[in-house]
């Protein structure tokens, strides 16, 4: 059968202190491999993302491409097996292939963030963190080493990020982004503003809560890298970030008890 011509729509979202443009590009005819419902489970992801407005200039642009055939699977990593993608240095474009599943185009965005946070001073790291007097506390732990409970023992403040947050150097300060696409809750913060992080709190399991200040830069680095959001290999630019961050907060070591309410100063 004759493929009938390609048609478009888009829409723009802010994340990360990008404006992004997210295009479909599909034939009008039936696909039997593509997910239908894919645009509609993407718009209801990114709503509280969406500029609604008229934008008069892009960052970069991710192109839904269904005109193409289906690319193999070409590369394994920790999160499985991952659909093919172009990057245009150039045009600031990114091309992804038809016949994802919302799952994967997840997993896409993620590459994709981490690609362009990198050429410009950010990552995407592990940490829940809670919004108090406009500043971020960030807290830090394994998995399953009480991240999410801290939150729901704070008594103050405004959750931000459960598990996951994009950090950023900007005009010399670390500032902290949320982001839809990975935490476990979308949570009640502006998903489009950034906050400054005045606090990064490495939690220590405890009887009593307690917090004291931690000075050890080479403890507090090596404790850094182990929260970065692992997509692939870690890059010479993420260990730089982070070494650059080390003279921008307040670091501590937070000793944290379950069974206490904690208050954030």
């Amino acid at each position: 059968m004759k493929e009938k011509i390609a048609k478009k729509f888009f829409f723009y979202v802010q994340i990360a202190g990008f404006v992004i443009k997210i295009s479909f590009i599909k034939l009008k005819n039936n696909d039997p491999f593509s997910d239908k419902n894919l645009e509609k489970k993407i718009l209801s992801l990114i709503k509280k993302i969406q500029i609604k407005k008229k934008v008069s200039k892009i960052d970069y642009e991710i192109i839904i491409n269904r005109k193409f055939p289906v690319v193999n699977f070409n590369k394994k990593t920790n999160c499985g097996y991952l659909w093919s993608y172009f990057f245009d240095k150039k045009n600031k474009q990114a091309i992804v292939f038809s016949h994802l599943s919302f799952s994967e185009f997840k997993i896409f965005f993620l590459h994709f963030l981490k690609k362009i946070l990198l050429n410009h001073n950010g990552i995407i790291f592990h940490a829940s963190s809670v919004l108090v007097k406009n500043r971020l506390h960030l807290f830090c732990a394994p998995s399953g080493g009480g991240k999410t409970t801290i939150l729901q023992n704070i008594t103050n403040g405004i959750k931000f990020s459960d598990d996951v947050i994009i950090l950023r150097l900007l005009k010399n300060r670390l500032v902290g982004f949320n982001t839809i696409f990975y935490d476990k809750v979308i949570l009640s913060a502006n998903l489009k503003k950034n906050y400054v992080v005045k606090s990064i709190n490495f939690i220590i399991k405890n009887r009593k809560n307690s917090k004291k200040i931690f000075k050890k830069k080479g403890e507090i680095f090596s404790l850094l890298l182990k929260q970065i959001f692992k997509i692939g290999e870690i890059s010479k630019k993420e260990i730089f970030f982070l070494k650059k961050i080390l003279n921008k907060v307040i670091f501590y070591k937070l000793l944290f008890s379950k069974n206490q309410s904690l208050k954030i100063e």
